[in-house]
């Protein structure tokens, strides 16, 4: 991603931050694509990208980010979940306004966990990470559980 290729036939915007990860082997899977051109920006400066305006300059967006979580604040109700953080009203109806156009969204990985305080986030994208018991789609489930540092093979 260090040249710009002005023929690509796509532009894409990829979305980061939020969970560690390997950032030269993530991003060579974008260098390697013909005829993509990927461009990088982590949160919170990518929530500017949801104006139509903006994000009319790119096919689609990659979602590898994890927003709407404070790791440094525990959730006042049990103090142990991260503090959940509600996505801008801007940032909501501009992402539904690009839902609604047709934009192109492509969601991986870490980004089931993001915008927990926005329920309508997880019905979009087909799923949601809970880090505390709570209810989806009317059914109250318990935390999804996650471990560190565990090897698999």
């Amino acid at each position: 991603m260090s040249v710009i290729n002005y023929q690509a036939d796509n532009r894409i915007l990829v979305m980061t931050k939020g969970h560690p990860y390997n950032r030269d082997d993530f991003f060579a899977i974008f260098e390697d694509l013909e005829g993509v051109e990927a461009t990088a920006v982590e949160q919170p400066a990518c929530q500017v990208f949801f104006q139509p305006e903006l994000a009319q300059e790119y096919s689609a967006f990659v979602c590898y980010d994890m927003p709407g979580l404070d790791f440094q604040s525990s959730s006042s109700d049990d103090g142990l979940a991260p503090r959940y953080v509600e996505p801008s009203p801007a940032l909501r109806k501009n992402f539904l306004d690009l839902l609604e156009a047709g934009h192109g969204f492509v969601f991986l990985h870490h980004s089931i966990a993001a915008w927990p305080a926005w329920p309508q986030y997880a019905e979009i994208i087909g799923g949601t990470f809970l880090y505390k018991p709570g209810d989806v789609r009317g059914q109250h489930f318990a935390d999804s559980g996650y471990r560190h540092e565990i090897e698999h093979t």
